[in-house]
Parts: C-alpha cells; sequence; structure tokens
C-alpha cells in the first residue's frame, strides 16, 4: 500500500509542475490548459542544462502524447563549461549530467552539474514549480554526471588528470550534504571518466574510465548501508574507450564502448554481469558511430545507444540510435533498425518513467551550427522499435545532458 501511494504522489507532483510555467525568475501563474494522468500514458517533464555562463535548466512539459511543449527555464546558480576535453566540444562530452532522485517513484528532486564552477546544484521539484533547493561544491573539477539511489547522490568530477567522485545526502527538501568519507579519486587520473551510474540495489557504483594503458576500464566503488562509498575495483573491458553505462535490475552492467579514435564504425556495446565486486563480461556487439550513451527500459528488456556520428554511416544501415534486446542473462541482441536524428549529433538520452517514450538530446556539432534539439519517439513494448513522433529545438549547441519523467 505505501508503495502504491508513493507512486500516485509522485505523479501527482510532477504533474503538477507544469501547472506552473517556470521562467528565469521563478514560477508563473498556473496554465489552465494542463493535461491529466490517464492509463494511455501519463504527462510529465523532460529536464535538460544549458551548459552556459551563467548556467540553466530547460524544462519541457510532456503531454499525454509524449510530445513536449518548452516551460521555461531557471538559474542553477553555477555556470556550464562551453570548451570541454578531449575534444574541446561545447557539449560536456559525457553521460548524466542531469539527474532525477531516483527513491523508487519519487522523483521530487532533480540535480545538475554546473562544470564552470564545480558545483552540483539541486531543485526541489513541486506544485509550485521548479525552485532551486541547493548548490554544493564537488571537491573536484568539471562535474559532469551525476546517479543518486534513495537519499543518496554522487557526483563524478572528469577534468584532465583530476578525477575523483563525491557523494552527498539528500534531504526531503532536496538540499546536500557532502557524505564523510564519500570522496575517492578513480583508478586512472588521466582518463577523464565519462559517467557514474548506481547498481539498482544501491551496493556499488560504476565510473567508465575511457582512457588508458589497457584502452579503458570499469571502476567498481562498493557502497556501504549509510552510503559511504570505498576504494574502487577496477575490471578491465572487452571495448575500448568505454563511455556511457546502464545497469539491469540483474546487476547486468551495459556499456557502450565509444572506440574514440579514427574508426567511429569500430564501436560496440557490451555487458557484465556483478560478481561480488567485479564485472565478468557476458557478450560485445557492434554499434557503430562512437556508441556513449545507454539507457533502458523499464521492463529490462530492450537498450538503446545513442551515438553522435551514426547518422553518418547511414547508407550503411547505421543509426543515431541502435536498439538491442537484453536476455534474462544479461546478454545482447540486435532489435531491428534504429533511428537517426539529421542532420544534429546524438548525445543524451531519456526514457519516460513508464518507458513509453525516447528522448534524444542532439546538437549541431558537425558542423558546428546555433541550434540543439530534443527527438521524441514513442516505444513499441513489445518489439522496442521507435516511431517518430516530434522534435523541439533551442537556441545554442552546448546543451548537454537529459532526465525524463
Amino acid at each position: 500500500m505505501n508503495s502504491i501511494l508513493r507512486r500516485w504522489r509522485s505523479f501527482l507532483v510532477l504533474g503538477a509542475v507544469f501547472a506552473a510555467v517556470v521562467v528565469m525568475a521563478g514560477p508563473a501563474p498556473a496554465d489552465d490548459g494542463q493535461r491529466e494522468d490517464d492509463d494511455e500514458g501519463q504527462s510529465g517533464a523532460v529536464f535538460t542544462q544549458s551548459n552556459t555562463v551563467p548556467n540553466f535548466v530547460r524544462v519541457f512539459q510532456r503531454n499525454a502524447d509524449g510530445t513536449l511543449v518548452a516551460a521555461g527555464q531557471v538559474a542553477t546558480g553555477g555556470n556550464g563549461r562551453t570548451v570541454n576535453p578531449p575534444a574541446g566540444l561545447p557539449v560536456l562530452d559525457t553521460a548524466g549530467s542531469v539527474e532525477l532522485s531516483s527513491d523508487g517513484d519519487d522523483k521530487r528532486c532533480l540535480f545538475v552539474t554546473n562544470a564552470g564552477s564545480n558545483t552540483v546544484s539541486s531543485f526541489a521539484v513541486g506544485e509550485d514549480g521548479v525552485k532551486l533547493a541547493d548548490q554544493e561544491p564537488t571537491n573536484g573539477s568539471r562535474p559532469i554526471s551525476l546517479t543518486s539511489n534513495r537519499r543518496v547522490l554522487y557526483v563524478l568530477n572528469s577534468d584532465v588528470a583530476s578525477a575523483s567522485i563525491q557523494g552527498y545526502y539528500v534531504s526531503r527538501k532536496c538540499a546536500l550534504t557532502a557524505i564523510p568519507g564519500s570522496r575517492w579519486l578513480t583508478s586512472n587520473q588521466a582518463s577523464q571518466p565519462a559517467q557514474i551510474a548506481f547498481n539498482h540495489r544501491g551496493t556499488v557504483l560504476a565510473v567508465s574510465e575511457r582512457f588508458g594503458p589497457s584502452e579503458g576500464d570499469i571502476d567498481i566503488f562498493p557502497v556501504n548501508g549509510d552510503g559511504v562509498a570505498g576504494m574502487p575495483i577496477v575490471s578491465q573491458t572487452t571495448g575500448p574507450a568505454p563511455y556511457g553505462l546502464a545497469w539491469t535490475k540483474r546487476d547486468q552492467l551495459t556499456v557502450s564502448d565509444s572506440n574514440e579514435g579514427p574508426n567511429p564504425a569500430g564501436s560496440t556495446v557490451s555487458s557484465y554481469q556483478l560478481v561480488g565486486n567485479t564485472l565478468v563480461p557476458i557478450n560485445t556487439l557492434p554499434s557503430p558511430g562512437f556508441s556513449c550513451w545507454n539507457v533502458i527500459t523499464d521492463n529490462g528488456k530492450f537498450l538503446y545507444i545513442s551515438q553522435p556520428a551514426g547518422h553518418f554511416f547511414a547508407p550503411a544501415g547505421f543509426s543515431s540510435v541502435n536498439i538491442y534486446t537484453i536476455g534474462h542473462d544479461g546478454k545482447l541482441g540486435a532489435a531491428g533498425l534504429g533511428v537517426n536524428t539529421t542532420p544534429n549529433n546524438a548525445l543524451d538520452e531519456a526514457l519516460s518513467h513508464n518507458s513509453k517514450y525516447l528522448y534524444v538530446l542532439a546538437n549541431e556539432l558537425i558542423p558546428p551550427g546555433p541550434t540543439s534539439s530534443i527527438h521524441q519517439y514513442s516505444v513499441n513494448q513489445q518489439t522496442g522499435q521507435l516511431t517518430f513522433i516530434g522534435v523541439i529545438t533551442m537556441p545554442g549547441n552546448t546543451t548537454s545532458g537529459l532526465a525524463a519523467w
């Protein structure tokens, strides 16, 4: 009964956010045209960050049919960073810089990194809009990825030759308190790691170490019952330059291997089983196009990998988003044709809370252009196939990170 009440409370709270249009100065009067939840698809929200100076959270209302409507923006109190290693891109070149709290169905807190001011901002998502709740230092340089589990948040700092993690306790009002003893250096300070991700049970953190003598590794940090991480245990990856991470509920980790060299057609996706605090390889499949971002549907059956160069290989049958099946044993399989975000380069991605809709952030990076966009797709629950339902554009090509409800 408690879980049911918590779920409905969350639906009501997040649905009510968009009764107010969020603007830079705060929430505006309610919108009488608000859509209500229904059995076919609940209304909800999508969030991204401008990654500008100053930095803003951009807010989008998700209608019941999955399409998005811009609902303003709110300042993070910090700064983004528009020149980022290793390629000097205007985007953060990372996965997961915008994150909703993950305490069951409780999504009342939103977290955003400020890579230019080395802070993390938290927001309360409530009936009167999205409001800045706190901003705390990350005890490192260039924070670029976030992950949460219950009332614990971890951030990954990933500047050149300076990589670390830092944990926080999250209050009911979304305030952050640094966890004593939670700061650790990653195993390879020069690797410029791309993402940090809790497993579903909250017992370990995974960090993708992109570069290094072994062409990349995965750090596994054990986490105790108080949310305190321990020193990292290193597992070598089966593919070069691991980037995006997504866990199944059976402690299987999917990893996109971006292969950030001269051959983007050589990138792959791999799966691993967590045994103790070590990753055991399951299988690896091609995922051409500099594979970088991973999301898994709520039912654990389908994996979506987005890659910025995928659409350049469209004549060869490659895509901006590739689709895979996930077996009960964690083995990956191809699931048919993906989709393309032409002309923009696909970046981060997020699924709605019921996995009925996939959202893909895409920026004009190659060649450089003046806009970003969010491409919107409905998800076939039986086959995993994607159907395009719309696109919404934003000014500037620095937009980074994506979270959805």
